[in-house]
């Protein structure tokens, strides 16, 4: 069996200190973390500009919210072309799906997201940006903005191996 491939992400929250009609922008910072949590409780529905240029909702499913961590199951709308049994080639939506987990536990801030080929384009850069632009949208009336940065492992190369041997 294969073992699923995730890409991992650090969650950072920050003030929208440029908007200058706003008395203290960094007034809700320190309760940054619990704001993110209401906003992944209720998460809006994600959607994704297609490659005709139509705008289409992402199917989200919720497997579990619990304890500030939230796994979903988030599908990427996709145009293909198909043929028939006659060769005819036609238009139809396809969902591949894959796993996004947001551990919003505190000191830990991190989001993973599955790597799959059928599922935005084998890369998990596209559903993070969907993610950050959605949860900013939602977080920007409290003057805060998130940003979910890759991790990656940086060192000598034996030494990271090592490391992740131990």
């Amino acid at each position: 069996t294969l073992m699923a491939t995730f890409a991992i992400y650090k969650c950072v929250i920050s003030a929208i200190v440029d908007d200058v009609f706003v008395k203290n922008p960094t007034e809700h910072l320190t309760q940054g973390q619990h704001i993110l949590e209401s906003v992944l409780q209720n998460l809006p529905t994600a959607t994704k500009i297609t490659k005709s240029g139509e705008e289409k909702p992402c199917t989200t499913t919720i497997l579990c919210n619990d304890q500030n961590i939230h796994v979903w199951h988030i599908s990427d709308p996709k145009d293909v072309t198909l043929t028939n049994e006659q060769q005819a080639p036609y238009d139809a939506d396809h969902f591949p799906p894959c796993y996004a987990i947001f551990d919003n536990r505190e000191d830990i801030g991190l989001l993973a997201i599955e790597k799959r080929s059928d599922a935005f384009s084998c890369n998990p850069d596209k559903l993070r940006d969907i993610l950050e632009k959605l949860i900013s949208k939602e977080m920007y009336q409290y003057h805060l903005k998130v940003e979910l940065n890759i991790k990656k492992q940086v060192g000598e190369f034996w030494d990271i191996i090592r490391e992740n041997q131990r």
